[in-house]
């Protein structure tokens, strides 16, 4: 017996809705990388520290947001689905350095920034998949 898998109306104010948050969310994320610098702590060490931690934590989050949305949509969280979240913030987030090396000059491409992205995306994953997904 085939299932059937509902399809996603695009545009629909209830689609919408349920993705509102992780669409602010992405706006919140290209505009924070591509502001001018921000006033970190002095030391090198504190330095990397708050800006991995807030790469890994801005795309967690994004990824809870999409991976919610889908979830009020109705919507299984079918492998390709996640699997489909995920390459998508992750190029997301690859997208953006990109976007600060060529039009921000003062900003700049960082290898660490996408790792650290990558991990916020997967704890994002793994913290939907077994808290989150349990009270929803």
């Amino acid at each position: 017996m085939a299932t059937h898998t509902p399809k996603i109306k695009l545009f629909t104010s209830d689609t919408l809705r349920n993705y509102l948050p992780a669409i602010i969310w992405a706006l919140v994320i290209a505009y924070l990388s591509t502001m001018g610098g921000i006033n970190l702590p002095q030391s090198l060490w504190e330095i990397v520290a708050v800006d991995k931690i807030g790469h890994f934590l801005v795309y967690a989050i994004l990824v809870i947001l999409l991976l919610i949305g889908l979830k009020k949509s109705k919507l299984d969280l079918s492998t390709k689905r996640v699997t489909w979240v995920l390459l998508s913030c992750i190029g997301y987030s690859i997208m953006l350095e990109f976007v600060q090396l060529y039009f921000f000059p003062h900003r700049y491409f960082e290898y660490l920034d996408i790792l650290a992205n990558i991990i916020g995306c997967t704890l994002g994953y793994l913290v939907y998949k077994f808290l989150i997904n349990k009270f929803l």
